[in-house]
């Protein structure tokens, strides 16, 4: 099955690299067919079209591809060879200012209208969309719209225990997602703190646990992870040396408070990351993922192949890099 997946355009590449991850864990296998301006068509083998719409969250719908065209007059020819029995609407989003010349009513309406079926604007049983990106409209039968409202409700200022520069929820649930952890896989988060990456990991089902020294810091994740119903644990524990068995672990995130306004307990900075990355490593499975979080300024060394790295600008003068590392 051909899938387009229309992306948020957030956080640059991840969104793309998040689409893969998925994959990797809900599908058979898959093959990337045309990467477009927050566009992806991707050829999925038994896909869980449920599954992953439920887990991404840096993707606005996943469509069953029908067309990718040149020109309007193209995909008209397309849209008359489309006959259901079900009501429908035609929608069409414009991918920044891709094919401006062309009006987004006028293309609804003329594609509707090629359509065998019965319009239906306000509840379809069947919506069809059209993306227009990088000179193409893409067309796809609407299989999963993704829900954006959980994040919000889940979001740093809705939580009991706030500190600043906590991680949104979005961003987080996108980071749980490249260590590729699935149903019965054990997720940690080495620090913490207020529980994004622990909340959204549990979230979709995964057990999860975190670790932090800060005994303030571990009572107000837990006051979180009670609000939200999370079956998340969590567990004081200093990360240069975690109360793990060796290859115990499947899933870990690492990221250190590198420039919040948090506390350091008994070590330089370098020194505690450098050591957490080695515990992390010793507590990981074989073939299992790690992410590593740090400012592009910042070197540790972990002995592992890295397979994919994404930046994320946080302001003018901080890039982040996020690493994900297979054992």
């Amino acid at each position: 099955m051909k899938l387009v997946f229309e992306l948020s355009g957030e956080y640059e590449k991840i969104p793309y690299g998040e689409v893969k991850a998925v994959l990797d864990v809900e599908s058979d296998s898959y093959s990337i067919d045309e990467k477009y301006d927050n566009v992806l068509l991707i050829d999925v083998v038994n896909p869980k079209i449920q599954n992953i719409g439920r887990r991404l969250a840096l993707s606005h719908c996943i469509l069953e591809h029908i067309d990718t065209a040149p020109s309007l007059k193209e995909l008209l020819k397309t849209a008359e060879s489309i006959d259901t029995d079900k009501t429908y609407s035609v929608r069409v989003k414009r991918v920044k200012s891709h094919l401006k010349s062309l009006e987004i009513p006028q293309i609804e309406k003329k594609i509707g209208k090629q359509i065998s079926g019965k319009v239906n604007l306000d509840n379809p049983k069947e919506e069809y969309r059209i993306i227009l990106s990088n000179g193409y409209l893409i067309m796809g039968r609407v299989k999963k719209i993704i829900n954006k409202q959980e994040y919000h409700l889940r979001g740093p200022n809705q939580r009991p225990f706030f500190r600043p520069g906590a991680v949104k929820s979005k961003f987080a649930r996108s980071v749980v997602n490249l260590v590729r952890p699935k149903k019965g896989d054990i997720f940690l988060d080495v620090f913490c703190g207020t529980g994004s990456y622990l909340l959204e990991a549990s979230s979709i089902g995964i057990e999860s646990i975190g670790v932090d020294a800060n005994k303030e810091v571990i009572k107000g994740c837990m006051k979180n992870i009670k609000k939200f119903g999370s079956g998340a644990s969590v567990v004081r524990a200093d990360a240069m040396e975690l109360p793990f068995k060796a290859n115990s672990i499947d899933a870990i995130v690492l990221d250190p408070p590198y420039g919040r306004s948090s506390k350091i307990y008994g070590s330089t900075l370098q020194n505690l990351i450098q050591k957490s990355v080695k515990e992390g490593l010793t507590s990981l499975k074989d073939g299992g993922f790690m992410c590593l979080i740090l400012p592009n300024n910042v070197n540790i060394d972990v002995r592992i192949d890295e397979i994919e790295a994404y930046e994320n600008r946080v302001h003018a003068s901080l890039s982040r890099l996020i690493r994900i590392y297979q054992k």
